[in-house]
């Protein structure tokens, strides 16, 4: 019995030490198992790290030689782009030389011909080249005594335009010394064709001695003339100066002035009406008529002329 007991208690150690044994084994294996794993994770996330890394490395890379690679492409564009625009620049200036020097030589070859054509006596060529060396142009200089060259060989030729412009000019002393003298001469050329505001104004300043003398046998003949180019009111001054006449210039002459007084009138002079009254009431230079002296008179008076007065002044 007792052999059997202590058999029993030995094979309950033995199986209690194996149990240890077999539980330390199994803790120690287990404990390294778990390092094992925990080793292995370690290494697989250091590993997902590397490949992280990698990945982003290569990714920035990538990223860093497409940015390269566009930079690269869009200065090489601009390049081209810039050269492409400066030749197109070149081309066009060269261009834009070629078509103004076309246009220059085009430009002084038709002056030449115009100039050509003015030599020969053609007025109209004489005051184009009068008129550019007046106003300048985009190629030629403003040369005043150059036009003033072309205006007087137009105007010796009888261009009216060229003589009122040199009449002007010299009377005013526009581009010129002034020289009243030269510039009545001219002037005088221009009612000599029957320019009637000329010939008015040529009257008046010889009749008031203006910048020339007076000289009331001129003032009388621009006087005249103006007259027979139908001015009224010197048609009706042309009547009094027969009515009245003036010493050394103009005897008086009642037919004459009746004439003149006459035309003035039937243009509705109502000073010239006036006078015809006169005359046919005082018998100058018609038949003396009252009843045509009133109906002249009456004339008159519809166009607010009553009194001698009136007339005069």
């Amino acid at each position: 019995m007792e052999k059997n007991s202590s058999r029993s208690i030995r094979r309950s150690l033995i199986w209690v030490v194996s149990l240890f044994i077999i539980g330390v084994v199994i803790w120690g294996a287990t404990r390294y198992i778990g390092l094992y794993m925990e080793r292995r994770r370690a290494e697989q996330a250091l590993i997902e790290q590397e490949r992280i890394a990698a990945e982003e490395a290569e990714r920035v890379r990538v990223e860093q030689e497409r940015i390269a690679a566009e930079e690269a492409e869009r200065i090489r564009a601009d390049e081209e782009r810039i050269a492409t625009e400066e030749a197109e620049r070149e081309k066009q200036e060269q261009i834009r030389v070629a078509t103004e020097e076309a246009k220059r030589k085009s430009y002084f070859s038709q002056v030449e011909r115009i100039k050509s054509k003015a030599l020969q006596g053609d007025v109209e060529s004489q005051l184009k080249l009068a008129l550019l060396y007046n106003r300048g142009s985009e190629y030629v200089k403003r040369d005043v005594a150059e036009s003033i060259k072309w205006y007087r060989m137009a105007a010796e030729q009888g261009d009216q335009y060229a003589q009122g412009y040199l009449g002007s000019i010299y009377c005013k002393g526009e581009g010129v010394a002034r020289d009243s003298i030269e510039g009545v001469k001219w002037y005088g050329m221009l009612a000599e064709q029957g320019d009637l505001a000329t010939q008015r104004w040529l009257y008046r300043i010889y009749l008031a001695g203006r910048g020339v003398p007076k000289d009331y046998v001129k003032a009388f003949k621009w006087l005249r003339m103006a007259a027979e180019s139908g001015d009224v009111e010197m048609q009706f001054r042309l009547g009094t100066c027969y009515f009245y006449g003036q010493k050394g210039v103009i005897a008086v002459d009642y037919a004459q002035a009746v004439e003149w007084f006459g035309r003035a009138a039937e243009q509705g002079s109502g000073k010239g009406q006036f006078f015809m009254g006169v005359c046919y009431e005082n018998g100058k230079g018609v038949q003396k008529s009252e009843p045509k002296a009133k109906e002249w008179y009456d004339k008159a008076a519809k166009n607010g002329v009553t009194s001698l007065d009136q007339c005069l002044y």
